[in-house]
C-alpha cells in the first residue's frame, strides 16, 4: 500500500514539472500591411518603412520627392542622387508641425498629467525616402525615426519615438501633388 502514495507523489511531480515548462511567445508579424489610399492604390507600411508606388519616371519622381520635402518645410540636409536617397537629418520640432500636433505624427508615450508625451517636449527627427524603378512605376521608401527631449526639466536622456505613419502619408501625398497625381 505503501507504493500508492510515492506513486501519486510521483505524478504529481511530474505534472507541475512539465506544467512550468518553457513557455512559448508568439513571433512578432514581420509581413508588410497592405493599405489603400483614398484612390484605391496599395500602399506597404511596415517596421522597413512606408513604399508608395508612383506611376512616373524615376527623374520625374526624383523632383518631386525634393519638392514635397520642401513644400512641407523639411529641407532635404542629404541629397544623394546616385544612390537615390533624400533625407531630412536632424529636424526639430516643437509643440506642432506643419500646422498639427505632434502627437498626429509621432508616439512618444503617455504622461498621466499632460498627455501624449510627443506635445511635450523637443522631438528630433530623421526623415529617409529612398526610390526604385520598379517597371514603368517608382517606388518610394520613406522612413521616419525620432526621439524626444521632454521639457519637464528632468535629466534624462532622449526617448525613443515611434511614427504614427502620418508623417509619411502627408509626404505621400505631397509627392503625388507635385506630380499631379494625387490631390490630399
Amino acid at each position: 500500500m505503501q507504493r500508492f502514495p510515492v506513486l501519486v507523489s510521483a505524478l504529481l511531480l511530474a505534472g507541475c514539472a512539465s506544467a512550468a515548462g518553457p513557455s512559448t511567445t508568439p513571433a512578432p508579424n514581420t509581413n508588410p500591411v497592405v493599405m489603400i489610399d483614398e484612390n484605391g492604390r496599395p500602399f506597404r507600411s511596415s517596421q522597413n518603412g512606408t513604399v508608395s508606388s508612383f506611376e512616373a519616371p524615376m527623374d520625374s519622381v526624383w523632383n518631386a520627392v525634393l519638392a514635397a520635402y520642401s513644400a512641407l518645410d523639411m529641407e532635404a540636409t542629404t541629397v544623394d542622387k546616385p544612390g537615390r536617397t533624400v533625407a531630412r537629418n536632424r529636424l526639430v520640432m516643437r509643440r506642432t508641425f506643419n500646422g498639427s500636433r505632434l502627437s498626429t505624427f509621432f508616439n512618444c508615450g503617455d504622461d498621466i498629467v499632460s498627455g501624449p508625451n510627443a506635445n511635450n517636449g523637443e522631438i528630433t527627427a530623421t526623415v529617409v525616402s529612398h526610390l526604385e524603378q520598379t517597371g514603368s512605376a517608382t517606388a518610394v521608401t520613406m522612413m521616419v525615426t525620432a526621439s524626444i527631449r521632454l521639457f519637464t526639466g528632468t535629466s534624462g536622456g532622449p526617448i525613443r519615438c515611434g511614427s504614427t505613419g502620418q508623417l509619411e502619408e502627408r509626404l505621400r501625398g505631397e509627392i503625388g501633388k507635385q506630380l499631379g497625381t494625387r490631390t490630399d
